[in-house]
């Protein structure tokens, strides 16, 4: 868990509470995002830590450090990211140093509404489906007022 903690971020205690309701055993290093890289890079070899979970930020700063250091953490198979996006240059960027790594979202969810939407193996980069009964969400057009149901819209309703 690479999120933070603390001065109002609430990415680490929500998956933290996420981790205890998921029906495959985990073990979770609270590392948070403070982590120093050597740390981190030496506790992923050490305990063969294979899923890494935090902001793209935070997995960016560690991949430039391990590309500095000439390190490749092959053993690292899922980089979940989250509260922010991912882009092409990016992705490279993760790939180089996590070659064996799947990358996708952690979900969506945000302070006042909670988990939003998940991401499954079937969904693009970016994508979420929402969990049934779970919330409603709408989104409205912020001209005509009008709900929003087709996707992949480009433009505002009149």
């Amino acid at each position: 868990n690479l999120f933070f903690v603390g001065d109002l971020y609430a990415s680490f205690i929500f998956l933290h509470d996420a981790l205890a309701h998921v029906q495959t055993p985990v073990s979770e290093f609270p590392f948070t995002g403070a982590v120093d890289s050597a740390v981190l890079a030496e506790s992923i070899v050490a305990y063969r830590i294979n899923v890494l979970a935090g902001l793209p930020a935070q997995m960016l700063k560690f991949a430039a450090w391990l590309e500095r250091q000439s390190r490749i953490l092959e053993g690292v198979e899922t980089l979940l990211y989250g509260g922010e996006s991912l882009f092409a240059a990016q992705l490279q960027t993760l790939q180089r140093v996590f070659p064996n790594a799947r990358i996708a979202s952690i979900g969506y969810a945000s302070v006042d509404a909670g988990l939003i939407g998940v991401s499954t193996r079937d969904c693009s980069l970016g994508e979420h489906r929402m969990l049934e009964r779970h919330s409603v969400l709408e989104i409205i057009d912020e001209v005509s007022g009008a709900v929003i149901e087709e996707c992949n819209r480009n433009g505002r309703l009149v």
